[in-house]
């Protein structure tokens, strides 16, 4: 919630979601430019609602930055194979 508050602040536009399926549905509808997909987010993982999100045609350009507290080095090589762009 910080940081889509902080986005608004700056001036973007910011839809919400507080779960994978969400995230995936929001995302179809919205069209954003860039995603800040949680990977540890209920009901789908953020992971999967990238992997979701990447199979549409529409999803293919999103930047996609995973946030996670999950930095091992196997988590960042996940992320990646998602299809995220970055990871912090």
């Amino acid at each position: 919630a910080s940081l889509a508050l902080m986005l608004e602040l700056l001036g973007n536009e910011v839809r919400t979601a507080y779960d994978g399926v969400a995230a995936v549905a929001e995302a179809e509808v919205f069209a954003p430019q860039v995603i800040f997909m949680d990977v540890g987010m209920p009901r789908l993982n953020g992971l999967e609602a990238t992997r979701r999100i990447r199979a549409q045609p529409w999803g293919r350009s999103v930047a996609i930055v995973a946030l996670t507290g999950w930095g091992q080095t196997v988590d960042r090589l996940r992320s990646r194979e998602a299809g995220c762009r970055s990871v912090v």
